[in-house]
């Protein structure tokens, strides 16, 4: 006897099942392999700036801000440094700078794009003179470092570390030099 059923028989379901399985087992392969963390991008504005450059670098002895052609040696407390990176409106370039364990710390509210905790900035004029310490004249442009405006969370122990940090590259930046 023939039945004139239509549908999937037993056999059916399990091969689709099969490659179903298989493919999604590839997936899951092929999506590990490419899933490395990339680099933080962002699109913060202002009135003021423009980030037409975002990346976020770890580093390991050096910060090495390729944007503005410059390094500064790090203390081994903040060699997790990362950064954005931008142009602002008047053509000059900057770099917002905090550390991977101050933006874990913070639940990302003290990552670089939202809440640095020192910025950086390159331009060929002579906005502040130059003292070799926070504001250095390399080649044809200045170099400066400046604080954040606002801080980046209202829990004090995160801040207390972002000032420790703060101070730290402060001291550090009087190693900047151009990136060769």
């Amino acid at each position: 006897m023939r039945s004139k059923q239509s549908g999937f028989g037993v056999v059916e379901i399990i091969i689709a099942v099969l490659v179903v399985a298989a493919l999604a087992y590839g997936g899951y392969r092929l999506y590990g392999h490419f899933s490395k963390p990339a680099a933080n991008t962002t699109n913060r504005q202002s009135n003021q700036e423009n980030i037409t450059t975002a990346t976020t670098t770890p580093q390991s002895t050096y910060l090495d801000i390729k944007e503005l052609g410059i390094k500064i040696k790090l203390d081994d407390s903040i060699k997790d440094a990362i950064y954005v990176a931008g142009t602002s409106t008047d053509g000059s370039q900057f770099a917002y700078i905090s550390t991977q364990t101050l933006t874990d710390k913070s639940n990302g509210s003290c990552n670089p794009a939202k809440g640095s905790f020192a910025s950086i900035t390159k331009t060929p004029d002579a906005v502040r003179s130059v003292d070799n310490a926070r504001v250095f004249k390399l080649g044809n442009n200045y170099i400066f470092i400046t604080g954040p405006q606002a801080i980046c969370s209202d829990d004090q122990t995160v801040q207390d570390l972002a000032n420790q940090q703060k101070t730290t590259l402060f001291n550090d930046f009087k190693t900047v030099q151009l990136d060769n």
